[in-house]
């Protein structure tokens, strides 16, 4: 009796351990499958690139196949020798080298840390636009906004534009304007109705646009999906941030590139640690030219 249990049991634990092995396979058989599905969709929509600064490839709309692909850099304080300070520390040289073909650089900020929404500058630019320049780096200019209404749009535009003029900058990029969260509470996603944060924005463009300049608008996806009516901007490109091999979502469903809800000149696709030419991490961008 015992010896018949515990041939039963001993037969048992093989039927299931082969249930397991062959359950284990079809799941990694379906999820091959299922990978080379979403696969296949992406590169049917795509192109496909090598980004110089990572070496990762990443898939882009096919529709810009046609535009040159450039591969660029945004830089800030954050990469100078400490806040505050004037000096870049980024070897443009060497970034040249990299195949960084292009900048944008912060010019200035209204995220104060004393709450107030104070505008600043930002004393690091002069060296990071004089040091692209230098190693030709085509340059843009972008400004952190926080405007909460259309007089502090027009202030921050004004104030890029008298920056420019000071510094004798040459801009060969858009102007920007950087729409997110503030590091301090002054500007927080839906603090201002869609119909405010859209003529907020339009304030700060129409102002550049006045003035001769090419515009841009720096935004996520789902800022401008529900936060703001993006058909209104008729004299701005868009620069759209997405951390991922592709900028799409619907790379599993639904067809590649229909989430996206403006077409874009500029993709802001990571970050990438110690290159050769910084130490530290610093964003990673496409320009479809």
């Amino acid at each position: 009796m015992k010896r018949t249990i515990k041939r039963l049991f001993r037969t048992t634990l093989i039927i299931i351990l082969m249930l397991c092995t062959f359950t284990g396979s079809m799941f990694a058989i379906t999820s091959y499958a299922k990978k080379q599905h979403v696969s296949r969709r992406l590169k049917h929509h795509s192109f496909v690139s090598k980004s110089p600064l990572n070496h990762k490839k990443y898939y882009h709309k096919k529709t810009l196949s046609d535009k040159k692909l450039c591969s660029g850099i945004d830089v800030s304080w954050w990469q100078a020798s400490d806040p505050g300070s004037k000096k870049s520390r980024v070897n443009w040289k060497k970034a040249a080298k990299a195949g960084v073909s292009f900048a944008f650089v912060r010019a200035g900020s209204r995220d104060s840390k004393d709450h107030k929404g104070r505008i600043f500058f930002d004393t690091s630019a002069n060296s990071h636009i004089k040091g692209a320049k230098a190693n030709g780096i085509d340059v843009g200019l972008y400004f952190y906004s926080q405007a909460r209404n259309k007089k502090q749009a027009r202030q921050e535009a004004k104030a890029l534009l008298k920056w420019i003029k000071k510094y004798h900058w040459e801009v060969d990029l858009p102007l920007v304007l950087d729409r997110e969260n503030g590091n301090y509470g002054y500007l927080r996603e839906g603090m201002l109705s869609r119909a405010k944060e859209t003529a907020v924005c339009q304030s700060f463009i129409n102002v550049l646009h006045r003035a001769g300049y090419k515009t841009c608008l720096y935004v996520s996806v789902s800022w401008l999906k529900n936060r703001m009516y993006p058909e209104r901007f008729k004299h701005c490109s868009f620069w759209l941030p997405r951390y991922n091999h592709t900028i799409t979502l619907n790379d599993k469903k639904g067809t590649p590139y229909k989430d996206l809800p403006v077409s874009y000149s500029f993709w802001q696709y990571g970050y990438v640690k110690n290159p050769s030419f910084y130490k530290g991490y610093i964003d990673m961008n496409y320009w479809y030219f």
